[in-house]
């Protein structure tokens, strides 16, 4: 019955621990580069420019944040993804303030200032 117990607790701490979000203030910055989503899953690693990262806006690609091998998908303070300022900010290392969160897997930017 004991080792029931340990079983259970083991096994709703770790669900707990895969549900939560992780938060973490990034309040001097995550520095890195705009990048093509797809271009990342295919490992090609291409560097775009402002022209490139609009095109692929406009023919519907993902556009997202690479720091460290990270990629981020960046959000504006109403919730939404902010491919205006990956675009603008296309062709070159920046650096972006604000809060990271990682969910499901998946890495978000909630972005406050871009540097």
């Amino acid at each position: 019955m004991k080792k029931l117990f340990i079983a259970i607790l083991i096994s709703v701490s770790v669900i707990g621990l895969a549900v939560t979000q992780m938060d973490i203030n990034a309040q001097s910055g995550i520095s890195g580069t705009t990048v093509s989503l797809s271009s990342e899953f295919i490992n090609s690693n291409v560097s775009i420019d402002k022209e490139r990262a609009t095109e692929l806006y406009k023919a519907g690609q993902a556009l997202v944040f690479k720091s460290n091998g990270k990629l981020y998908f960046v959000m504006n303070s109403a919730g939404n993804l902010d491919t205006k300022n990956l675009i603008r900010n296309a062709g070159g290392d920046y650096t972006i303030s604000g809060s990271v969160k990682s969910a499901k897997g998946f890495n978000y930017i909630f972005a406050n200032s871009y540097n």
